[in-house]
């Protein structure tokens, strides 16, 4: 859960070409792509954004029922 507060401010801190490049990708942005009536150019469509927000999604629940099995007796 904290790499979801963590990834967007370290990405800040990479050269402005690889900003530009994986910001479209991170969650908060996904999520506005299809949350908004209007994008921003440079932002993902609203059918890729839902699916980026989607697999972000997968991957917590799937590494939460990992550590379910792992720690529940």
């Amino acid at each position: 859960m904290g790499a979801l507060f963590l990834v967007p401010g370290l990405v800040e801190l990479l050269p402005g070409t690889w900003n530009d490049t994986i910001g479209p990708y991170l969650p908060s942005n996904a999520a506005n792509a299809f949350m908004t009536v209007q994008t921003e150019s440079g932002a993902l469509s609203p059918g890729p954004g839902l699916a980026v927000f989607a697999g972000y999604i997968a991957v917590l629940l799937a590494g939460a029922a990992v550590q379910l099995t792992r720690r529940d007796a």
